[in-house]
């Protein structure tokens, strides 16, 4: 049996993680760290879920040890680099669904982010954990891949499969719901503000 630890599990994310953990049958314990949610009950922050789970305290990311066996990250981009190098330094298995890790070339890291990476070696010893084309995993770092490229690969990859020799080029359109953008509150991702329309944002310049 397995002992996880979901770091970030307060968030739209995490929620799903932790319904995952809790009904996995060879998971038998998991831990859930946070930064601002720490020490707030998981019943508290997802009232939706008393009747599917074991209430809970949000333990804070600074009490992150090595006494899991797999970890899964949902954090935003640069916060997972202060905790995964650690783990994976110390044979631990981590997945992650942020953006730390989905990039193999360090220049393009930090075009992107605007971040040193700290990490390079496991830019290159991970893997691009498309769950649904990559079946076999040699490394301790699955690095999943974002909404837009995964909507846009399991769209494309059939197609260039089949028809590679009469493609000419290939053009994918995505919209994204508001829950994409996270918790975080802003007046131009309310649902008041959104209702009914569809909106461009970071033309030209969106990392995915």
């Amino acid at each position: 049996m397995i002992s996880v630890g979901i770091i970030g599990g307060s968030g739209y994310t995490g929620k799903y993680i932790v319904k995952f953990c809790n009904e996995h049958p060879n998971i038998n314990e998991f831990d859930v760290y946070a930064n601002k949610s720490a020490y707030k009950n998981i019943h508290d922050i997802f009232p939706d879920l008393v009747s599917e789970i074991e209430n809970k305290t949000i333990k804070n990311v600074s009490e992150l040890d090595l006494s899991h066996d797999v970890y899964f990250f949902a954090l935003p981009h640069g916060e997972s680099l202060k905790y995964i190098p650690m783990l994976l330094d110390n044979n631990k298995k981590v997945i992650d669904l942020g953006a730390d890790f989905r990039l193999d070339n360090k220049d393009v890291f930090f075009k992107t982010y605007q971040i040193n990476h700290p990490a390079v070696k496991y830019l290159e010893e991970k893997e691009y954990g498309l769950a649904e084309t990559h079946k076999n995993y040699y490394y301790n770092l699955i690095a999943n891949p974002g909404c837009y490229p995964t909507a846009a690969l399991l769209s494309t990859i059939p197609i260039v499969k089949n028809y590679f020799a009469n493609i000419q080029n290939i053009v994918t359109v995505s919209y994204s719901g508001l829950s994409g953008a996270g918790k975080k509150a802003s007046p131009n991702l309310l649902f008041s503000e959104n209702y009914n329309s569809v909106k461009a944002y970071n033309v030209g310049t969106h990392r995915h």
